[in-house]
């Protein structure tokens, strides 16, 4: 099977970094991966800035494959932070890692399903229609040196390279 992977990194319109990845294929060190990718998103300060001025950065994996054993995790989300082992509580919640595991989806009657397991059935049986809807969806655009909103008027991605668009809808 051939390696497929989509990667995309936004940020909210609060300054919340969200970088999304498709992966298709299963690799061994998917959460260190991750964890890699969010530190390089989560490390931006300039040099004088307080760390207070760092963004939360969120890290989506959608995966076609398992990544955790169905018997010790039997969700198909799970979300990491970082937390006391002892106690449990989280030190700081800027760090959020999700994995949404497609294979562990149970398919239910769509008025029964809440918005994760919907996305999720939208993932499981249609693996390339993200790229669809990202495509027809109305769109908040982005630039993506900068992170800041574009107006409508600016969005010609062909004279501005830079940009990105955002469904409207995508983070409710």
């Amino acid at each position: 099977m051939p390696f497929i992977r989509l990667a995309i990194l936004g940020r909210t319109a609060s300054g919340t970094k969200v970088n999304i990845e498709m992966q298709v294929n299963a690799l061994a060190a998917m959460g260190e991966r991750s964890v890699y990718y969010w530190a390089r998103n989560y490390a931006d300060l300039k040099r004088g800035e307080e760390y207070d001025q760092l963004n939360r950065t969120v890290a989506i994996n959608i995966l076609g494959f398992n990544l955790f054993d169905v018997g010790k995790y039997p969700d198909m989300h799970s979300c990491f932070g970082i937390y006391d082992v002892k106690t449990g509580y989280q030190l700081t919640d800027k760090l959020e890692i999700h994995f949404l595991e497609l294979l562990k989806f149970k398919s239910k009657n769509v008025k029964e399903m809440n918005c994760m397991e919907k996305w999720a059935a939208y993932f499981y049986v249609r693996p390339a229609a993200f790229l669809l809807w990202w495509t027809l969806a109305p769109m908040t655009t982005f630039d993506r040196h900068h992170g800041q909103p574009v107006s409508t008027s600016q969005r010609n991605t062909s004279s501005r390279p830079n940009l990105i668009h955002f469904p409207m809808d995508f983070f409710k």
